[in-house]
């Protein structure tokens, strides 16, 4: 199957929710998706809900466990703020060097009847231990620089040898 792109992936967009439409309450606690990707920003996005709403962005994949469709973003809404806000805090700039850790994810996206206007909330389980990263430093450690790089002229000799075959005169 061909990945769908999609401007952002969120729970209804990957389960191609209707407008004005809500998923069926379950019976019982159903997996809907896995999700996963790296985050290599965070943005302060509010919503109607939550105005100190993070909007992740990096590379994503999601896969709906009911045909294995393949859904492609560069933005990523969870179901689940805190997993959402405490990413989005592992990506912030250090404040000691200002570089970003981009950070490693992947979670299995479910749902189960619940207490919610909807009669359902969704679940947000970690597959992996999210992992902050430096991609850069990864590659780095990847090139051998003496193969690619021409190599480096011999370091200049400081102690020349004086004229006269280092030997003073008297």
């Amino acid at each position: 199957m061909t990945p769908i792109p999609l401007k952002k992936i969120t729970a209804k967009d990957v389960m191609e929710v209707e407008k004005g439409k809500l998923l069926q309450v379950p019976d019982k606690h159903t997996q809907l998706f896995v999700v996963y990707g790296v985050v290599t920003a965070s943005l302060k996005k509010p919503s109607k809900h939550d105005a100190n709403q993070m909007l992740l962005m990096g590379r994503f994949k999601a896969v709906r466990a009911s045909d294995r469709q393949e859904f492609t973003s560069q933005q990523l809404y969870l179901p689940d703020r805190d997993y959402q806000n405490q990413l989005a805090t592992a990506n912030c700039p250090d404040r000691e060097t200002g570089e970003v850790n981009e950070i490693s994810l992947a979670f299995n996206v479910g749902y189960k009847a619940g207490a919610s206007p909807t009669g359902y909330v969704f679940t947000c389980e970690p597959v992996i231990d999210y992992k902050v990263q430096d991609a850069l430093a990864d590659v780095e450690k990847q090139i051998n620089f003496d193969k690619v790089l021409p190599a480096l002229a011999g370091p200049a000799s400081s102690a020349a040898a004086p004229e006269g075959g280092g030997k003073g005169k008297k």
